[in-house]
């Protein structure tokens, strides 16, 4: 293991857990505090798995600069009498492995809450593996011809059944028929907040959660003609605000690589909790300086 390097942050009651940092070409992450000490004991390591031994120092003169909680200031070496000194402009910088580390973060952290312009500027989705994030949003469209079809009840099929207008019902694929069906939900749903939309798939569950519908009491209303019925359906779905955690993973589609968003999970919006997280994000931002 290297020998140490400080590392500077503004409180000394605040430290983070984990981080990823970036220095120049060095991609940094997986911290992990020792003690409890005004100065803590940790080790990082970069992607060619280089351990270096760090201490965080909390110092003053950053609080003077009006840095945020938790921020890293400094990144300091001192060997033979020399110095070498990243500062805050080149640990968080914009280039390509500081916008990796956010992935890289995002992935960890299941309940990490994102605006959709936050996941088009931090390319969530595009990396080779799936991010997961939370967007409080609210479905304003949801397409009528695409909610629910009739399934396969082969479980090792699972896919679309077609009328025979006799009774009976054939798989599309496995060529089986049945009797009797059963209904899955497939939804194609466009949520939005502040800052923009995104089409998303919603599925099983969490499509009956977005509904307050079962799938088959849906379908039944499809074989019934029960348009006013399923009308109430999708509008009392729509405008309701709701925390939805998304699957985002970057797919091809004729050519064209484009980042799939399907609903993972879908909940009312805890106000208390959400309220408390805003607060904790404001006291996070770094004033304006005039």
């Amino acid at each position: 293991m290297d020998d140490q390097m400080n590392i500077f942050t503004p409180d000394k009651n605040t430290y983070r857990k984990s981080f990823n940092m970036a220095a120049e070409d060095k991609f940094l992450g997986g911290i992990d505090t020792k003690t409890d000490d005004v100065e803590k004991k940790c080790t990082i390591e970069d992607d060619q798995e280089q351990e270096y031994a760090v201490a965080l120092l909390a110092v003053d003169n950053a609080k003077q600069n009006n840095a945020p909680k938790e921020t890293i200031e400094a990144l300091e070496k001192e060997k033979d009498n020399k110095k070498l000194k990243f500062y805050r402009s080149g640990i968080d910088a914009d280039v390509a492995d500081a916008r990796r580390a956010k992935r890289e973060l995002s992935k960890k952290d299941k309940s990490a809450f994102k605006t959709f312009s936050q996941i088009i500027a931090e390319g969530l989705g595009l990396g080779d593996e799936p991010d997961y994030v939370n967007v409080k949003a609210m479905s304003t469209l949801i397409k009528k011809d695409r909610v629910a079809y009739m399934l396969c009840l082969d479980v090792t099929c699972r896919e679309t059944v077609v009328d025979e207008n006799n009774g009976t019902y054939r798989c599309k694929k496995c060529n089986k028929t049945y009797n009797n069906l059963e209904w899955s939900y497939m939804v194609s749903a466009e949520i939005s907040d502040a800052t923009g939309a995104q089409w998303i798939t919603v599925s099983g569950n969490e499509a009956e959660t977005l509904l307050g519908m079962t799938a088959n009491d849906f379908g039944n209303n499809i074989l019934n003609r029960n348009e006013s019925i399923i009308e109430d359906v999708i509008r009392k779905a729509m405008n309701h605000e709701r925390i939805f955690k998304l699957r985002a993973k970057a797919e091809q589609y004729n050519n064209e690589r484009k980042t799939r968003f399907t609903c993972v999970g879908v909940s009312d919006v805890d106000w208390s909790s959400h309220g408390r997280r805003l607060i904790e994000e404001i006291n996070r931002m770094k004033p304006v300086q005039h």
